[in-house]
């Protein structure tokens, strides 16, 4: 969060962001309050968005290093995380692309059982 408080005119944290709803006794008309924690002491009744913005930007800061975590992980290694899959012919289960037989319903996947013997 530091660097988006650096890009951003803010002036304070941005987990310090909130908009006063109801003041309290204390509440001074000319300046309002200074932080979050002296509205919050005063009783008074504020939306804190900056803790919800920053919550938002954390939650998609952490998805994105795990993505591309896992996408260096598929570019670097043969065995991919996802494995890839088909519908067995006979039985309709998903199986392994790469299986020669079904691990279900024990078929030949190659068209063994299909030909005609005579």
């Amino acid at each position: 969060m530091p660097p988006i408080s650096i890009i951003l005119p803010l002036k304070h944290n941005i987990e310090e962001k909130f908009a006063v709803l109801r003041p309290g006794p204390g509440y001074n008309t000319t300046s309002g309050y200074n932080t979050l924690k002296q509205a919050q002491a005063d009783g008074a009744v504020v939306m804190a968005y900056g803790s919800f913005i920053y919550q938002i930007v954390s939650f998609m800061m952490i998805g994105l290093a795990l993505y591309s975590m896992a996408h260096l992980y598929m570019l670097l290694s043969e065995e991919p995380i996802v494995k890839r899959t088909k519908k067995c012919t006979y039985c309709r289960q998903w199986i392994n692309e790469k299986a020669s037989r079904c691990i279900n319903c024990t078929s030949w996947l190659d068209g063994r059982e299909d030909r005609v013997q005579y």
